[in-house]
């Protein structure tokens, strides 16, 4: 915490401007400059406890895309790494993106890819995605938004409440896979 000035506004370029297709970004095999400036805005907005302010900036058309990729990446890269806290950072990216998305169901894959992921790093997912929702703010409202319901502003916890089979790859259409850069996931629908 900070011994008393105001913290500078948060910078949320990497989030809004670069890359400007993030569905570009998205199918890059290898790391992205943007993966690392996420996983660091992550850190801050969480060390200075700043996520009603990075929520009240984003819109469910400008830096909730970018969450969500960045979260899918961190599945994928987090085991490429055996970096659990890169899986952490598309944990609490989800979290965050959760509150002003316009579907739900981006959400879910992202989710079970870094469910899987945990596992795949002798992590305890249920107590990671716990661990990654307990940090946020459950209610935040902005002028632009009405409050979400408390099952809206707590959708990593929600994920919880799911069957194995509904938290499964197979049913997001989701298998392992591999390419010369190592582990991913691949869609296969």
């Amino acid at each position: 915490m900070s011994t008393g000035s105001a913290p500078p506004p948060l910078n949320i370029r990497c989030l809004t401007e670069t890359p400007k297709d993030y569905g570009d970004y998205g199918k890059l095999l290898s790391p992205h400059p943007v993966d690392g400036e996420i996983a660091a805005l992550l850190r801050e907005v969480e060390t200075f406890d700043r996520f009603p302010e990075l929520i009240g900036a984003l819109t469910p058309r400008v830096g909730w895309e970018a969450l969500w990729v960045f979260a899918r990446r961190a599945a994928t890269f987090a085991v490429r790494r055996r970096d659990p806290e890169l899986l952490r950072a598309g944990l609490v990216a989800i979290g965050v993106a959760s509150r002003n998305s316009l579907d739900y169901r981006d959400e879910l894959v992202a989710l079970a890819m870094l469910w899987h992921s945990a596992g795949l790093l002798d992590l305890d997912a249920e107590e990671e995605v716990r661990a990654a929702a307990a940090k946020l703010p459950l209610f935040v409202g902005t002028a632009r938004h009405a409050p979400p319901s408390e099952a809206e502003a707590d959708r990593l916890t929600c994920w919880l409440e799911r069957s194995p089979r509904n938290q499964s790859l197979a049913v997001m259409g989701l298998r392992e896979g591999k390419d010369k850069s190592g582990f991913r996931y691949v869609q296969h629908l």
